[in-house]
């Protein structure tokens, strides 16, 4: 991990370094800002327990033709043509952290406002078993998030054909997106939040809390498990996880979302259309805990770049409190952190295989 620290230092101290250019520049500094994770991407070896699976697959379909596609694979056709048409597996992984790096850099173009960046970078960081190590570990999955987060600029525009267009050709590469993608453009409107939206979805949101300990999560767990057996022993997992870890989940997501939506409420009138696109997106990452099976590390991974990003943004915002303020963002550190070291470094360390990173030049 020590590597992973490293490249949030340098990212850290760059984006510093380069925050006060002219606003003509910002674009530029974001390519360099986020160079050192590139390289970190670009040069993993051995990286999470899905690598070899990976490297596999490209060795089982590179140097076949398009009429070999092997429509019962668990790799979807877009992906099997990917290791088909790339001259290596190296490319191969230096083309998927390519899009993930410029998805990052379009998003931070599209949605932050400059001023808040390195709030952003360590939240980026600091939430990156989600933002950052998940897309990297599943290529294919980090290939759907990646084009989630270019699309933004065209769902805060309500650009309904490009979009569907981008979710049919990213579902040949992972089909979660079919779902995520659309989701994602429901949510995502640009009107302001009214107080009778705020209340409607408050009695949504109770009862979805209700039911999802029940009705709901029952449901999906059974269809996870009829449907998709692959991932029987993950789902079993977590649904075996100690009942305090989700009420505290869960408790924390409430709180979140709600101070979210009252400080969005207050600043209605100031907020752009894709402040508010942005902002609403990034409340379906809190809404993943109350999920059951459907809510997990994919969920997660797809929406918790806007929720960093709107979070960042909110700094800038009006806040009636100044405690507010101050315990909305120790929560939020708090939250991620707990997520990060806890969650993922000591109380998993069967998943989380990240303690020692390996590149190409080990």
């Amino acid at each position: 991990m020590s590597v992973y620290y490293f490249v949030f230092v340098l990212t850290f101290l760059i984006a510093w370094q380069l925050s006060g250019k002219a606003d003509k520049d910002y674009l530029r500094s974001l390519f360099i800002i986020f160079l050192p994770l590139f390289f970190y991407g670009a040069i993993r070896v051995d990286f999470g327990i899905d690598y070899h699976t990976y490297e596999e697959l490209y060795d089982e379909f590179h140097g076949l033709s398009i009429s070999e596609i092997d429509k019962d694979q668990h790799a979807e056709v877009g992906y099997q043509v990917l290791n088909m048409i790339m001259p290596t597996w190296r490319s191969l992984v230096i083309l998927q952290v390519c899009i993930l790096y410029l998805a990052f850099i379009v998003l931070f173009k599209t949605a932050l406002n400059r001023k808040n960046i390195l709030l952003a970078i360590c939240l980026l960081f600091l939430a990156g078993n989600f933002s950052i190590i998940t897309p990297l570990v599943t290529m294919r999955n980090g290939l759907a998030n990646a084009i989630l987060m270019l699309s933004f600029p065209l769902i805060r525009d309500r650009k309904i054909l490009p979009v569907a267009i981008l979710t049919l050709l990213g579902g040949t590469l992972h089909s979660s997106l079919m779902l995520y993608m659309p989701l994602a453009y429901l949510a995502g409107r640009r009107q302001a939040l009214t107080l009778g939206e705020i209340k409607f979805f408050s009695v949504i949101l109770v009862a979805v809390v209700v039911l999802g300990s029940s009705a709901i999560l029952k449901y999906s767990l059974n269809f996870m498990m009829d449907n998709f057996d692959r991932y029987e022993h993950m789902v079993e997992e977590v649904s075996n996880g100690p009942g305090y870890a989700t009420l505290l989940a869960g408790s924390a997501n409430l709180t979140i979302l709600g101070i979210i939506a009252y400080v969005s409420y207050i600043n209605r009138e100031v907020m752009s259309p894709g402040d508010n696109c942005l902002m609403r997106i990034g409340m379906l990452y809190l809404l993943g805990v109350f999920m059951g099976p459907f809510g997990g590390a994919r969920w997660q991974s797809y929406f918790v770049p806007f929720l960093i990003i709107n979070a960042a943004n909110m700094y800038s915002y009006k806040w009636n409190s100044k405690e507010l303020k101050i315990f909305f963002y120790a929560l939020i550190f708090a939250y991620f952190a707990y997520n990060f070291f806890y969650i993922w470094q000591w109380n998993n360390p069967r998943f989380y295989v990240f303690q020692h990173y390996h590149s190409i030049f080990d």
